[in-house]
């Protein structure tokens, strides 16, 4: 079936950023990418886990430190074989609704990608509609998940609809989540409740306001 082109692996640059754009503007655009994966995947990582049925009482993931670390070296190996970021996927939920829980299908999943790479024209015959019923599933495992929202306090359940009707309509997971979490942060305080978020809320709805605002941002600095 061919050999997989490899010819890119170790080709990244760790500066070249800072080279061709300048200190600024590669700071700002490491930002906006920092950004961009970790609330990614920290979206998939809350509903996957809730779908698998791992978060405790108060629900929170356990482990989720070591969940974060796996998904930033993945990252970092992404980047250091120059292909896109190397991170936890929402298509995992497919295996979850078949029973995985341990990891094993995860590793085994790993290791039939790496087969597939020797096999790269046979699986090109596939369309992409068979896979669409596969992630229909997927969605529809996900968003059952909505019924545990208290829909009745505006201060949730705005906010979470913004984060999942936007989520689709733009093709990001951390634009509906800055969006949840910015508009959760404005309503509590125009209800008075200000109080009650958490100051790590404020500073996450700070850093996407500015991340929603980064055009503007480069504009003022003149940087193009």
């Amino acid at each position: 079936m061919g050999r997989p082109d490899l010819s890119l692996i170790g080709k990244a640059n760790p500066i070249g950023a800072f080279e061709h754009l300048g200190v600024i503007a590669a700071v700002l655009l490491a930002f906006v990418i920092l950004l961009s994966i970790f609330f990614d995947a920290m979206g998939t990582m809350v509903g996957l886990a809730n779908e698998a049925g791992t978060v405790d009482k108060k629900g929170n993931i356990p482990n989720v430190d070591r969940v974060l670390q796996v998904d930033a070296l993945g990252a970092i190996v992404g980047g250091g074989t120059s292909v896109s970021s190397n991170q936890i996927f929402v298509e995992s939920g497919a295996g979850i609704g078949e029973g995985a829980r341990t990891g094993l299908a995860s590793i085994v999943t790993g290791l039939l990608f790496l087969v597939a790479m020797f096999f790269t024209r046979l699986i090109n015959l596939v369309p992409f509609e068979a896979v669409a019923p596969a992630l229909v599933v997927v969605g529809f495992m996900m968003v059952s998940q909505v019924g545990k929202i208290h829909w009745q306090d505006w201060g949730v359940g705005i906010p979470a609809f913004l984060t999942i009707a936007l989520m689709p309509f733009t093709y990001s997971i951390a634009n509906g989540l800055g969006a949840g979490f910015i508009s959760y942060v404005l309503i509590r305080t125009f209800q008075g409740r200000a109080r009650e978020v958490h100051p790590l809320m404020w500073a996450v709805a700070a850093a996407f306001l500015l991340f929603f605002g980064i055009g503007q941002v480069e504009e003022i600095l003149g940087i193009k």
